[in-house]
């Protein structure tokens, strides 16, 4: 990650800070909205919900708090929600699980054009999902920027909605 030093004084801040702020105030409507908009996805029997909790392992950066998995037909197909995600396109993106080993995926994504002020960013962005162990790794970049951000947390599998 960047870190620039300011003339005036001993003080360092992160680019792109304040997109970061910016969309982790997102996480609370990301997450009402996708609860809503995976119950379509939960409706048969082989459709899974995980909901998974993110933590940096940096400072900084932009790794998402909250990202929600649909998975569909047992990983034939899925799609992947975060705030991030919410921001730029407003509904779950459909991604490629690729089977890594038994009950372990990897799912790529970018997303671009994402506004903040006057500059337009790129994002690149890896889960790795262990199905058996309910743990998640995510990796990302932000383009033009020199950084690998880095994270990684516990998933819940949610019951698909109407089930007691």
């Amino acid at each position: 990650m960047l870190w620039f030093f300011h003339a005036g004084g001993a003080r360092f801040h992160r680019p792109c800070t304040g997109l970061y702020r910016y969309l982790r105030l997102g996480v609370g409507a990301a997450i009402g909205v996708s609860l809503g908009a995976g119950a379509a996805a939960a409706a048969s029997d082989t459709s899974k919900t995980y909901e998974c909790t993110l933590v940096s392992q940096a400072m900084g950066g932009m790794v998402p708090e909250t990202v929600i998995i649909f998975s569909e037909d047992d990983f034939k197909t899925a799609s992947v929600y975060d705030n991030y995600i919410h921001y730029a396109e407003l509904k779950p993106i459909k991604v490629i699980p690729v089977p890594v080993s038994e009950g372990k995926y990897r799912m790529n994504w970018e997303l671009n054009d994402i506004k903040f002020r006057t500059e337009t960013f790129k994002t690149e962005s890896t889960i790795y999902l262990d199905t058996k162990r309910l743990r998640i790794g995510f990796t990302g970049t932000l383009k033009g920027y020199d950084n690998e951000i880095r994270g990684s947390g516990k998933c819940a599998l949610r019951p698909p909605k109407g089930a007691n």
